[in-house]
């Protein structure tokens, strides 16, 4: 104590090459919750104030795991403490909100470290808020299911009122249960959020894209059992292959993917509408004649169309 009154009036001005302050610092070396308290009773500035990277003490007691600390700042921000321009509730979203350079806020750091207890304080503090993506375009729902955070992705879907969940490159949260094969992920996401289910990234591809190319058939199963048209969705951007065309590309037909899914009827998923919206006028005469020479439907590339049309007409021909 002596020492802190000793240096008091200068708190606020000292920092670290890194512009860290001693509130920055106590959050990332130990969680010094009371030591905090003393510190913000008397200089409750250092509560908002940015290191070199943008953060708050927030931040860094997040990413560290230091739970009573993160309480303690959040209690302050609560309070009537201070001299503030704007009211305590105010205060307390602009910290919780408050994101970094790279754009993370507290709750990123949680979940990227998986801090779970801090990560349902943070989201029980501010369940209307709509995170953002940070500079990586991902947004904490994104991260926690590309991490493999189950239990914080649970936390975010039931509690956050509108949960955000973008992630690089127009992927959804959906797509990266796809990607890594998270089952249990993939269920809640399709309760929660159902429309991404219709979801494209950059590519044009939707989860079960994804999942046709790794083969993750729980995956597909829950997908195409969510909704049946999702195996015609083409990715306009890689050659209008649908999930399917993958599925040949990765050594499966479609049967296997309809073996997959127990509860699809065939003639649904064979005769589905959908394979001819996906065919030009021009396409659709090729298909005619194939099936008037004795070819049978198939879910092919438009490319490889033409190469089948010359073979049958040779085998014609002889």
């Amino acid at each position: 104590m002596v020492v802190m009154e000793s240096f008091s009036d200068d708190f606020y001005t000292q920092h670290t090459p890194v512009e860290e302050t001693v509130l920055h610092v106590l959050a990332e070396s130990c969680d010094s919750a009371n030591v905090v308290q003393l510190i913000l009773a008397g200089h409750g500035r250092l509560l908002m104030k940015l290191n070199k990277r943008g953060e708050t003490a927030l931040h860094l007691a997040a990413r560290n795991g230091h739970l009573g600390i993160v309480r303690v700042l959040i209690d302050y921000a609560k309070s009537e403490a201070g001299h503030w321009y704007t009211p305590c509730s105010d205060r307390r979203k602009r910290m919780l909100r408050m994101a970094s350079v790279a754009g993370n806020t507290a709750l990123h750091e949680a979940i990227r470290n998986n801090f779970y207890y801090i990560a349902k304080l943070l989201v029980q503090e501010d369940p209307e808020f709509r995170y953002p993506h940070n500079y990586a375009v991902e947004t904490p729902l994104y991260l926690a299911v590309e991490k493999g955070r189950h239990n914080i992705m649970v936390l975010i879907l039931e509690s956050c009122k509108t949960p955000s969940y973008l992630g690089p490159g127009h992927k959804t949260a959906l797509h990266a249960a796809a990607i890594w094969n998270f089952p249990d992920s993939m269920k809640l996401i399709l309760e929660k959020l159902p429309n991404l289910i219709k979801n494209v990234d950059k590519f044009g591809w939707t989860a079960l894209h994804y999942a046709a190319k790794f083969n993750h058939q729980d995956i597909a199963r829950l997908l195409l059992s969510a909704k049946c048209s999702a195996a015609y969705v083409v990715a306009k951007n890689d050659d209008s292959k649908t999930a399917l065309h993958i599925a040949d590309n990765e050594g499966n037909t479609p049967l296997h993917l309809y073996v997959a899914t127990k509860n699809l009827d065939g003639n649904c998923l064979v005769n589905h509408p959908f394979v001819d919206d996906q065919l030009s006028e021009r396409q659709i005469l090729i298909k005619d004649e194939l099936e008037q020479a004795g070819g049978t439907r198939g879910y092919r590339n438009v490319a490889t169309v033409k190469k089948n049309l010359r073979v049958l007409a040779r085998r014609t021909a002889t």
